[in-house]
């Protein structure tokens, strides 16, 4: 049984993907997947802003953006998905 608490993977980037277009930057759909245009985006972002432009989410960009860095049960599960 999943907990509802724990925001699985694709939430996590589907918020990322949001924020990052109220920053004026275009992730594409915001589908929750970490897709091309959603790390370009992430990587004009952080550069926008004087961050490492590594267009993966760290800690000082996800404070930037506001948004919660994924957590450690979450990564493997996101990289799962983007294997399908």
């Amino acid at each position: 049984m999943e907990n509802q608490d724990v925001p699985n993977a694709r939430d996590e980037i589907r918020k990322l993907q949001e924020a990052l277009k109220a920053k004026g930057e275009d992730p594409g759909s915001t589908d929750g997947f970490m897709i091309r245009k959603t790390r370009a985006a992430l990587k004009a972002f952080q550069k926008a802003n004087g961050l490492k432009a590594s267009g993966k989410l760290d800690e000082p960009t996800a404070e930037k953006l506001g948004v919660q860095k994924p957590t450690q049960a979450n990564t493997k599960q996101k990289k799962e998905e983007e294997k399908n």
